[in-house]
């Protein structure tokens, strides 16, 4: 699926009689395919002034066989599947595409349970 690319700026700090234009290069995403899809049921967002850090985690449930030994137990690992970092104008068009999305699956799935 190809999807409108940005748009590419020049340095201002270039000589002045050379032009430049501007230019929207479609970007064509591949997913290879052994590419791993992984589970991530927790996930932590840090912020810093040029970055947002998101890291994704899978909770490590462990085989309990009694209720005595799920009463010893009081926390649970999760370890981290992927991280991604991205500068606040990607964060930005991520959340944009995060909520647009959430939206649609609204519309989609809980008009479906309101028809039953």
């Amino acid at each position: 699926m190809a999807k409108r690319g940005r748009s590419l700026k020049r340095p201002a700090n270039v000589e002045k009689d050379v032009s430049f234009i501007q230019k929207s290069i479609d970007i064509n995403y591949k997913i290879p395919t052994d590419a791993v899809l992984l589970y991530a049921d927790q996930y932590t967002i840090q912020f810093y002034t040029d970055e947002f850090v998101i890291s994704f985690f899978q909770t490590e449930h462990p085989l309990v066989f009694s209720g005595e030994e799920f009463e010893k137990r009081d926390a649970l690992d999760a370890r981290c599947v992927a991280r991604f970092v991205l500068n606040p104008n990607q964060m930005g068009r991520f959340v944009m595409a995060v909520n647009k999305n959430f939206q649609r699956w609204r519309e989609v799935h809980l008009s479906q349970e309101n028809e039953k």
